[in-house]
This record gives structure tokens, sequence and C-alpha cells, in this order.
């Protein structure tokens, strides 16, 4: 039988166990990147009882030995009469949402805040009144805004040990990052764990914060027939993209003339190639934009990694398993899927798992990489800026823009045979039988000239065990969307910006 345990004087007040009010459909997700999600608990409370559950109360749910599955915040409460009530739910991650480093230093605001290993914008308007922390690579640039941010005004602890990124990918410096109260620390470490070779983050069933490598191994197989319920594949260009336009921040200089001082002023701005991709899929483009970047080091660590996910065909899998009494937590270890001849279909990362209460326990599993679409919603409209003057004094030897050979793709077209139409990291993912692409990392070529970085792999872990019964209820719980994978090829950099 499992515990949910109910607190409405904090998030670790927990004074009742209130399982034996839920009904059937209750749920929640746990995400690799974000941690403990949404979730919603259903009761049969009647309407007297609206007021017992409350916006701001928390929920733990455990199993009988006392190990925590899910954490999260009442977002909303619907009560219905004569009986009934629903409560949907946050993981703790969603504090995130609302801590916005830096400011425009007004009398209501803060100061621009950077953080790199220099701040080499002294042309900036607001330079001289900016707080900057120095850090090296990216594994003390997380512990920094962490320590900065997080501990204290939120609810979120961690432990250092909890931190890591791949050796290869924290020897190199962050260069300079700039905050001005616009974007959110969530959308901050999202784009961080592009970098660091699509690292896992957000925070546990415990209120701590993660951000890990992914493994290279697996930390739970399942086999078609004995463990899985529902299994499904979606093999597509859907995710494809070989060609990102990305959108970075700001540059201003300072031309010194006899007569007065003029400021000019650029966005980062530039178009970034995967150029096999391109050769074999045509053209594939997403718009992203990340305002912190404003170097050319920073946008090559992203848009490398970014094509090492996107560049090449993706392979999804749906699995839903059912009579778990450990939990599979998507952010320590990868997960092997096989045939019913125990012959591999996959190793690869779960993106989301959604867990359901009903009569018996069920995880919906989404294998693959999430869509790049949902992460970095593409503009409206096409925004236009003018275009600037390259020369010495502005940018020196870096232009933005830059072209990335990783993947080689064979003549044989995507979908013959039981492989992928590429292999990289796509979300962590690697499928048997063969696969008609492949990484060479030695091959890149890059306009900033980067070092360069091998194709990553998904991270193992030791998996708690517990005893996770089955509740009293019965029902249909609520049915969880595939998830997407997202990809576009790129052209050639063209080396243009627009200011």
């Amino acid at each position: 039988m499992r515990r949910i345990l109910h607190s409405r004087s904090g998030s670790t007040d927990f004074t009742a166990d209130i399982a034996p009010r839920a009904v059937s459909g209750c749920w929640f997700d746990w995400h690799r990147g974000g941690g403990c999600g949404a979730g919603e608990l259903r009761f049969k409370d009647g309407f007297l009882d609206r007021n017992s559950i409350d916006a701001g109360d928390w929920f733990a749910v455990e199993d009988t030995s006392g190990v925590r599955w899910y954490f999260g915040r009442v977002e909303s409460v619907v009560a219905e009469s004569p009986a009934g009530a629903v409560a949907r739910l946050s993981g703790m991650s969603s504090q995130l949402n609302h801590i916005f480093p830096g400011g425009f230093r007004d009398a209501v605001d803060s100061a621009p805040y950077v953080i790199g290993v220099t701040d080499p914008f002294a042309a900036d308007p607001d330079h001289g009144v900016e707080s900057f922390d120095t850090v090296g690579g990216l594994r003390e640039t997380i512990l920094t805004l962490l320590n900065r941010f997080v501990v204290g005004p939120t609810d979120i602890a961690y432990d250092s040990a909890s931190i890591s990124v791949p050796a290869e990918v924290d020897a190199v410096a962050i260069s300079s990052l700039k905050f001005r109260g616009e974007e959110s620390l969530r959308a901050i470490f999202n784009d961080l764990a592009v970098r660091a070779r699509q690292a896992s983050w957000g925070v546990d069933a415990d209120g701590q914060f993660y951000f890990r490598e992914q493994p290279s191994g697996a930390s739970a197989v399942f086999r078609e027939g004995r463990d899985s319920i529902v299994l499904s594949e979606t093999r597509d260009t859907d995710l494809l993209f070989n060609r990102i336009l990305l959108t970075g921040g700001y540059v201003y200089r300072n031309e010194d003339v006899t007569w007065s001082p003029v400021r000019d002023s650029l966005r980062w701005r530039g178009h970034y190639v995967e150029p096999n991709s391109r050769a074999k899929f045509g053209d594939r483009q997403i718009e992203i934009s990340v305002p912190w970047i404003r170097t050319s080091a920073d946008a090559d660590a992203f848009a490398r990694e970014f094509f090492r996910t996107y560049a090449a065909p993706t392979v999804r899998h749906i699995v839903e398993v059912g009579d778990r009494t450990t939990p599979l937590f998507p952010w320590l270890g990868r997960f092997t899927l096989q045939d019913r001849n125990g012959d591999a279909i996959a190793t690869a990362a779960a993106e989301t798992v959604r867990v359901f209460f009903d009569h018996a326990l069920r995880l919906r599993l989404e294998l693959g990489p999430p869509d790049p679409r949902e992460l970095w919603p593409e503009p409206d409209r096409h925004e236009r800026w003018e275009t600037p003057r390259y020369d010495e004094i502005l940018f020196s030897d870096e232009y933005p823009g830059g072209e990335y050979s990783l993947f080689s793709f064979p003549d044989e077209s995507f979908g013959s045979g039981n492989g992928s139409g590429g292999s990289g990291s796509s979300g962590g993912m690697s499928t048997g039988n063969g696969s008609s692409g492949s990484v060479s990392s030695d091959a890149v070529s890059s306009d900033f000239g980067s070092s360069d970085m091998p194709s990553s792999d998904a991270f193992s872990s030791d998996w708690p065990s517990s005893d996770f019964g089955s509740s009293d209820a019965s029902g249909d719980g609520t049915s969880l969307p595939p998830s997407s994978d997202a990809g576009t090829s790129l052209p050639s950099s063209s080396g243009n910006a627009s200011s």
C-alpha cells in the first residue's frame, strides 16, 4: 500500500497519511530534465471538506518501506458537489521558474549579473553596475548559481556529489554569461545541460537538486511479452535538425572619434550547420534563442552538442510496465528494451516516466530525446536586425556561425534494417542490430576552433529498493501523450549576424 503524506505548514512537516481518501486516476511524472514534475491526486472528499486541501500544500508519495517516490506542491484544487476533489501538483523544480538572475539596476531591481572566466564586454552600457562571479568550468558555474540564487530563497537543497559534468566538457571554461532578469533559472539550467552532453538535471523526490552526466550502461531491462504491457516504436525525421539559426545577446562596442564617441551594437546571430546531415536530408532549420550567448566559444559548445543529439533521424519508444516494486527514476540511468527473443532493440534514456496509481501500479516510459521546439519555442514571426560591420574592433577573428561534421551517412536510405538513420547521443539512445550512421568526433570542423567532443553516453546509478504496493483504488489513469523528438538540419554557416 502506498502512503500519501500531506503537509499544510511546509515542505518537511508531513502530519497526515490521506491515502485512504484517494480514488482511481492518481498519477505523477518524473522528468530526466526537471525531476519530479506534474501530478494529479483524486480524493473522495465531500464538498463540505473542500478546504482540507489548499493551494500551496505539499504532498509526498512513499511506499510502505519509506522510500519516497514523489514530492510536489499543490498548484490548484477543484472540488465538486456532492463529493470529489482533484489536487493538481508541480514538482519542486517549478520554483526555479520564478528565479530570474540579474536585472536592470532599477529602484526595485537587482544589478546585471555576469558569471564566467572573464568579462570581455566592457562596452556594455550597464558594465559599471554589474555584479561578477569568476568561475572556471561548467560544474563550478552550476554550484555558484545554486549557492547564489537557490539555497535559501527556495526549498531546494543540494549535495555537491550530485553535481557532475563530463571532464572534457568541464575543461572548456565558460566564457561569459550575463543575465538581466530576463531568463528563469530553469531555462538557464536547461541550456547548460545541452552543453554538458544532454546532462540530467532537476530536483528529485527528496527535494535535492541534481545535475549529472548521462550514464553509459543500462539500469533496467524490459523484454517484450515478459515485462511490457505496451510497447511501440516510432522512427522518423520529425526531430531532425541540421541547421540552427542561433540568436544570442547584444554585443556593444565604443568607437572613439575626436568630435564625439559612437556606440555600436549588434545581436549575436549566426547559422550553425551539420554538413553531412544537410547533404543527406536537406536543410532542416530550427530557430533557437539563447540570450546569454555572446561569444563564439559558448555558441560553439551549444551548437555542437545540439547537433550531436538532433542532426540524425531519431528512434522513439513508448513502453508501459507494471508490478514494479522499485522506482525507475529517469535521472539515474538508461533502459534497455529487448524483443521477445531477447535481442536488444535499444538502450536509451527516458525523458519522462509517468506513474499511475490504479488497482495495480503502472509506469509509462518515453524513450528518446525531447522535442527542442518545446524547449526553445520558435518565434511567432521572423525578427530582423541590421547587418553589422565585422572588423577587428568588434569580434577580432570570431564570427557568429560554424560548421560541425559529427555524422556520416551511408548510401542506404533511412528506415532500412533495424537500426537508426544515424547514431550519436540522441537522447542517450543506441539501437540494436546495427545503425546506418556513425559519429566521427575527430572529423569535427568549426570556425571557432574548439576542441572535439566525443559522443555522449548515459550514466549509471544504483536503484533504491522499495516496496511500492498497489492501492485500493481502481480505474484508469490519465494517459500520457507520446514524447516527440526534435531534430533540425542546418545549411552551411554563412558567418552573417544581424544587429
